[in-house]
């Protein structure tokens, strides 16, 4: 099963691939290979952090709006990979690409709260199979 890794702040996360929902965009993610960019809070969203991506892919492909914590997201518009870690308002459609795993939404959540005050750590993201 693939799953999409993520690591900020020393900590590696997983989380598990939509891959029937949304095949197109998490292969382009997928041909992108690994990449690091620049990790920031999404502040006009409230508890969402996110990070642009070297790839553009503009449909929407299993599109939603309303975000649940742990929801990993391909923003087209801004061209980059968002993830929920409490309450938010959306803002737009989204292609909802993952979930980050049970396990690690606990840690996850709690290093996501920490980028408001140190915005632009690195982010490394990678498809791995797993």
């Amino acid at each position: 099963m693939k799953k999409l890794k993520i690591q900020f702040n020393a900590k590696t996360f997983y989380a598990r691939l939509l891959t029937e929902q949304a095949p197109q965009t998490i292969a382009r993610l997928e041909a992108c290979g690994p990449f690091d960019s620049l990790l920031v809070a999404a502040k006009m969203c409230d508890h969402e952090i996110q990070w642009h991506t070297p790839m553009f892919y503009a449909p929407l492909e299993n599109p939603v709006f309303d975000q649940k914590p742990g929801n990993v997201i391909y923003y087209p518009q801004r061209q980059c990979i968002c993830v929920f870690y409490g309450e938010t308002v959306p803002v737009n459609y989204c292609n909802l690409i993952a979930e980050i795993l049970p396990e690690d939404l606990p840690g996850f959540f709690q290093e996501a709260q920490t980028v408001w005050s140190r915005q632009g750590g690195l982010v490394h993201t990678q498809v791995v199979e797993e």
